[in-house]
Parts: C-alpha cells; sequence; structure tokens
C-alpha cells in the first residue's frame, strides 16, 4: 500500500493546470468523496495493524498535499496565470 501511496504523491506533485477548470476538475480526481486519496482511506481498514500509523501518515499528506496546492492556484488563476500544482 505505501508503494501506491508513494505512485500517487508523484502523479500529484506532476500535476499541471492551465486553467481554473482543470484545478477544478484535478480537486474532483483527487479530494472528492470517490476520488484518489478516498480510494487509500477505504483501503485503510485492510492494512495491518503494526503498518496502520505509517501508512495512516502517508495517505494524510497525500490528502494535504493537493489540497494545498490546489488552494493555491485557485488564487494564482484570480490573476490569470499557468501554474505547476507540484509548487508546494
Amino acid at each position: 500500500m505505501l508503494d501506491k501511496i508513494e505512485q500517487l504523491k508523484k502523479e500529484i506533485e506532476a500535476m499541471v493546470a492551465q486553467s481554473a477548470d482543470e484545478v477544478e476538475q484535478l480537486r474532483i480526481k483527487y479530494l472528492s468523496k470517490k476520488g484518489e486519496v478516498s480510494k487509500l482511506f477505504a483501503e485503510f481498514r485492510n492494512v495491518p495493524a503494526e503498518q496502520k500509523r505509517e501508512v495512516g501518515q502517508a495517505i494524510n499528506t497525500c490528502g494535504i498535499l493537493p489540497r494545498n496546492a490546489l488552494m493555491f492556484c485557485e488564487v494564482v488563476f484570480r490573476s490569470k496565470k499557468t501554474v505547476q500544482l507540484a509548487l508546494i
């Protein structure tokens, strides 16, 4: 599961949005109720007890990265600029 989380982190760090609409699409893909981060939390219940702390922290980080990047991009797009989301 940690490999899957790491892969998702890399995907998140490589995100690029060129418009406010793309930012919204990325938000839906990663942070919505049926998004990628929510899927990780759903799989979390199957993680062995001795790994829960490490896996839980990794999933939380995975959720924080896109949330912070997308909030930053929303502000920047108000000034009409293209932004690579991995700035944070």
